[in-house]
Parts: C-alpha cells; structure tokens; sequence
C-alpha cells in the first residue's frame, strides 16, 4: 500500500514489456490515459546526452496493479509519469547511434588527430571538423549496432572517403580501418552496452486505483500536461459504445504508435479489431477528432497518429450538451443514460451541422493559392471561431436532448446566408484573439442565470451592417499601409482571405482542381525595390497590401521579375488577341491590365495611389460578394 521506490536498470526496463521474459517480477504495460509519444528526435538526443553527462533525469512513477500477466507470474504494472523519458531510452538501447552524441562526445580527440594524420596524407587541408561530419553521417544512416546495417569501420572508412572525395590507397585503408575499428567501432560498442545497466529510479504507487487521475492530473514533469490529458486518466472507466468504424480505426491507429515502439497498451490487443463497446469516453473523443480532421478539410487541423489529442471533439460535445469548456470534467455524468454513454445520435447530427459549415466555408477557403501540395490547408480561423459556427447550426436543427431534427421551422437558413459575412469579419477584425472560450459560448447558448435554462443565441442570426464591414475593411487598409517593406513580404492571412473572397465571381474552388493560380504583386516586387532603393525611400513602401494583389492563373501569369503587366502587353503585343486580353483584365479587375506601366508608378505618392485606388474598388467587391446588394 502506497509508494516504494525501486532502483531498475534500462536493461529490466526492456524486458518488463515482453510477456514471456524470464525472471522478471512484473509485466510493464501503457495504461490508456497516456498521451501520445510527443517527444521529438532532438529531446530524445537531449536526454541521452545528460545521461552521458551524468545528469539526473528524474525518477519514473508506475502503478503496481493486483493484476497478473495470464500465466500468474508476474505483475501488471502501468507507467503514469515518465512515459517520454522511458521511450527516449528504450529507443536508445535499439537505435544507439540515431541518439547518442557519437561524434560530438564518445570518439576521442587522440582518435580525431589519428585519422586526421592519415587523411592528411591525401587532403593536405583536411580537418578535424571534417572527419567529425563524416562519422557524424556515418551514425545517423547507420542507427543500429549491426554489421549489416553498416556498423563497421569499413563503412566509416567509405564515409570519410566520399567526404574528401578521395580513395585511399591498399596500406591507408588498412591502417585508417585498424584504428577505426579499435577506437571507434569497440569504443561505441563498449559505451552502448552501458545503457543497459543503467539505473533509473522508479517509484512504485499501489494505492486505490480511483487515485490515479488525480496523481495523473497533478504530475507536471516531461512534456506538460494538456487541460485534456487529464480526461484521458479521469473518463477511462466510461465505456462509450463507438458504432462508427473509422473512429475505432483511429484509435487502433494511434495505439500502433506505441505498438510499434515495443510497448502494450492496457487492455489493447492489437491482433483484435476493437469492437462498439471496447472505447472508452477519452478514447472516442480522440477517436471523434482524427475522423472530423480527415473528413472535414475546410473546419480543422490535420492531425496524425502521432499528434496529441484534438481538442474539437472534446469541445464540441461539451457546449453542444449545454456545459461551459471548463466544465468539461461534468460531461460524462451530463451524457450518461440508463449507466451507458451512447453518442451515436449526436455524433451523426454533428456530421451534418460540420458538413453544412464546411461546404459553406469551402466557397472561399478552397482556392489553393501558391501552394503546391494538395494537402494544404487554408484555415485563417481560431479553432473555437469554427466550432462556434458548427454548435450553433447543430442546435439549431437538432434537439440538444434527443438529437433528432426539430420540428417546425427553424432558421437555419438564415444562419447558412450570414455564415460567410460573419465569418469575414470576425477574422479580419480579430474577435477571437485569445482562447475564445467564453465568446464560443456566449454565440451558441444564453444561460438564465437564475433558473439555469438555456436558449438559443441569436448572435449568428443578425447580420453585420454595410457600414460594420466597410470600417473592418478600412482599419485593415490602415494597418496593411503601415507595415514598409524594402523586399518581398508575406502577405498577410487577412490579405489572403479577402482575396478568396474578392474573386468569389470569378474563380470557383471547382476551377483549382485543373488550373494552378498564384497570388502575384501588380507593382512587382522587384521593380518596388528599384524604385524604393532609387527615391531613398528609406522606410520602404507596403509592397504587399492588398491594393497591390492579385490572383492570376498561371498559365497566363506574366508577371516576372521587373516587368509590369501593361508593358509586358505593349512589348508582346501578338501574343494577346481579344480573348487572353479580356482574361487577363478580368484578373487583374482593375484597372485595365494594360494601363499598369512602370512610367506611371515613378514616386513613392504614385504606389500609394495605385493601391489606395484599388482598394477602393476591391473593398465594394468584397462587400457584394458578402451579401450586400444595395
């Protein structure tokens, strides 16, 4: 009862997660509350080093459970602090090379000099730094301690060679292989071999069971806790029947992660597909968030099986069952009927509510500009900015008690025709700068106070005026104007959606499926840093406001290097029949494509006034294709 700490060594560690070990006490598995494996390469490199530095790395608490490994020999125990710290070594002792700081610390100086005397018999230049980068190459490809992986001094030898680009001669290969094979190839080996009698302090708990999401909860070593971690340690016994198979596969899929690892997860058979009733509330949330991730491209992040858990599931079911974020710990007993947590219901309205949000959003955020992987994602929108959009049109249609739609009418279509226009704004505007939490809230419920009841809010159904988008426009040419640049500049996400929204009539997300466009600058960017180097213009000029964008196709951009649109025209003139000139002035919507000559833009006062002039008719364009028609 209680803890008592244990002195184990990395070697014991690796062989408590095989069932079948021999002589082991206990059987060493991953409960299913544990986050993911976050560590990156380069903290699992940092931990190795200080053990090598003999640095302390803190002890690891595991859970002593009364539970034997099948045959009744040995005891479950389950790790709940030092998950990461455990990996970072375990992946060490099989990858040594991949972690350790091979070049950096466990091949002697003396070594250095020694093959920097034979090198140098070939490359009089040759350094030490050189050779270090060669056997520092030759580690990262090599990773293991196996003469088949190419763990042995001739590989070394070849590495150095390549480095230099020389081969040595029959009697130097001989002798640079010699001394690399003794001091280095032995000496790793000898140093590798260490890491498994290495001693890691483990505090063994053997407490209520019951405790360990509050001793979960209150840990804040390695990697800090997440305000979801905990619910993974705190909903574990809330067995959620789960009848959508691409959630179950989400799990499968990040428990492969461990898997792959060498560990077992508690209660996991990965041999077993999982079935409606093996998840448990934590698990199907997370679950729920990989499949709204893959599903809905336009709502959210993408995310792997590596990636900690998504947030948007576990919000989304909170506020739309009524509970405030912070009071997400109340969910299981708000969800629980009849002793069972069944969501399914809920789980198909949220599809639809996402679905109807996505394809309302995908009119803009479709159009790929300037990017060439397929798999980019345009999302200029806080997390909880979308997710107030999705509640409130899932509430709107379905009953919060049932799920099922309502009856009668709604207004759900006046929600779907001010989605875009709120939308718009609140980015521009920056409404949801901070954590959002209370404003997703306030814009899908209003609790009575007094009487706990809640209503719908009607913050989504009354539409912004005219003269609240034309000031959210104007501030943000202010701000675009204020920011000088003497050379290309990114255009800011602001910039980039308004644009979306700009050629809304006259490129569709269906034309990016065969025609690449890009954003260009109408006043190139390098033509504004001839003209900014030649007026002395020492603060530099807003090269990538807005007023200066444009989104042209590529096959007919011909905005390159110093040319300006309107001459490129003039000096190319057979190349532009009627046809390609109305195109290209229909992209460059004004003014005429052909008007745009660097004669006419020869002074810091002429730039401002081209892009002010443009905004101009930019901004009435955006403002009609957000719904106001007067």
């Amino acid at each position: 009862m209680g803890a008592k700490p244990e002195i184990i060594t990395v070697s014991a560690l690796l062989e408590m997660r095989k069932a079948t070990a021999p002589g082991q006490k206990y059987f060493l598995e991953i409960p299913t509350f544990q986050r993911g494996l976050v560590w990156s390469e380069q903290k699992k490199k940092d931990l190795v080093t200080s053990i090598y530095k003999s640095f302390p790395i803190g002890s690891l608490l595991v859970y002593e459970s009364s539970n034997k490994t099948p045959d009744g020999r040995r005891t479950k125990i389950q790790i709940i602090d030092g998950l990461q710290r455990s990996t970072a070594m375990l992946d060490y002792a099989t990858k040594p090379l991949r972690f350790a700081p091979v070049a950096e610390k466990l091949v002697e100086e003396e070594t250095y000099e020694s093959i920097l005397e034979i090198v140098q018999s070939k490359v009089s230049k040759a350094t030490k730094a050189q050779i270090r980068d060669a056997i520092e190459s030759w580690a990262n490809k090599t990773e293991e301690t196996l003469a088949g992986r190419g763990f042995q001094s001739s590989n070394i030898r070849s590495e150095i060679e390549k480095k230099f680009e020389v081969e040595f001669e029959t009697a130097e290969k001989e002798a640079l292989e010699n001394l690399l094979s003794a001091k280095v190839i032995d000496r790793l080996t000898a140093e590798f071999n260490k890491i498994f009698g290495y001693q890691v302090p483990v505090i063994f708990y053997s407490g209520p069971e019951e405790d360990l999401p509050e001793i979960f909860e209150s840990l804040n070593s390695g990697t800090p806790l997440t305000k979801y971690d905990k619910f993974g340690a705190t909903w574990s016994n809330h067995t959620t029947v789960t009848k959508n198979e691409k959630i179950r596969e989400a799990i499968k899929d990040r428990y492969s992660v461990y898997i792959d690892k060498g560990w077992e997860v508690q209660n996991y058979d990965p041999t077993q597909n999982l079935g409606e009733n093996d998840l448990n509330l934590f698990e199907y949330l997370t679950g729920l968030g990989k499949v709204l991730s893959d599903k809905f491209t336009h709502l959210f992040d993408q995310i792997d099986k590596h990636s900690e858990p998504s947030a948007n599931a576990f919000v989304l079911t909170t506020v739309a069952h009524g509970l405030r974020i912070g009071d997400m710990g109340k969910l299981p007993s708000k969800i629980t009927r009849n002793g069972s947590i069944d969501l399914t219901k809920f789980e198909a309205a949220l599809m639809d509510a996402c679905q109807t949000v996505n394809d309302k959003l995908k009119i803009i955020l479709a159009l790929k500009l300037n990017q060439r992987n397929p798999a980019d994602r345009f999302l200029p929108h806080s997390a909880n900015q979308v997710l107030s959009l999705v509640l409130r049109v899932l509430i709107e249609k379905y009953d919060s008690n049932t799920w099922a739609v309502k009856t009668g009418a709604n207004q759900l279509e006046l929600l779907k025709s001010n989605m875009l226009v709120h939308y718009v704004k609140d980015i521009i505007s920056e409404a949801w700068r901070g954590s959002g939490d209370s404003t997703l809230y306030e814009r899908v419920w209003i609790k009575n106070d007094a009487t706990d009841a809640l209503s719908l809010s009607s913050y989504y159904l009354l539409k912004p005026s005219k003269s609240d988008i034309t000031a959210v426009l104007d501030l943000h040419q202010e701000t675009e104007l204020s920011k000088r640049q003497t050379t290309r500049g990114n255009q800011s996400t602001k910039s980039k959606l308004l644009l979306r929204v700009l050629y809304t009539d006259i490129i569709t997300h269906k034309d990016n499926v065969a025609v690449q466009f890009d954003i260009e600058h109408l006043c190139p960017v390098k033509a504004m840093s001839n003209l900014i180097a030649a007026k002395n213009i020492t603060e530099g000029l807003p090269i990538s406001c807005l007023g200066n964008l444009a989104i042209l196709p590529t096959p007919i951009n011909i905005i390159k290097g110093e040319n300006y649109v309107g001459d490129y025209m003039a000096s190319h003139s057979g190349e532009f029949d009627i046809e390609r000139t109305d195109k290209t002035n229909s992209y460059v919507i004004t003014p005429l494509a052909e008007e745009i000559l660097e004669s006419n833009i020869q002074s810091e006062a002429e730039f401002l006034e081209f892009v002010a002039t443009r905004f101009t008719v930019q901004k009435d364009l955006i403002i009609r294709n957000l719904g106001f028609t007067e």
